[in-house]
């Protein structure tokens, strides 16, 4: 059983920035502890197929039937909306 921690280092420092997909550490407000999570990439052919959820960091999911059609609305719904980027989907983050 393999097993992995945060710490310095896991991501070299040349690609620190916010990972949607594979390796993420991420801290979580509810324990206050950070947590290594490993997001598998969400294939898409458009917006439509992409949504955002924010738990435990913000990450790219496939959008649920329910909200189909939807338009996300930036700063109102999130400072991250899901888009559709070379076949997969991620995240484009807004200054709200």
């Amino acid at each position: 059983m393999t097993t992995a921690t945060c710490e310095p280092g896991i991501v070299p420092d040349d690609e620190f920035r916010v990972r949607y997909t594979g390796p993420t550490c991420g801290c979580d407000e509810r324990d206050h502890r950070c947590h290594l999570r490993w997001f598998d990439p969400i294939p898409c052919q458009t917006t439509d197929d992409c949504w955002v959820d924010e738990t435990p960091v913000p990450h790219p999911i496939e959008r649920p039937k329910r909200l189909r059609g939807r338009e996300f609305k930036g700063c109102v719904d999130g400072e991250r909306v899901p888009a559709c980027d070379a076949g997969h989907c991620t995240l484009k983050a807004l200054k709200c």
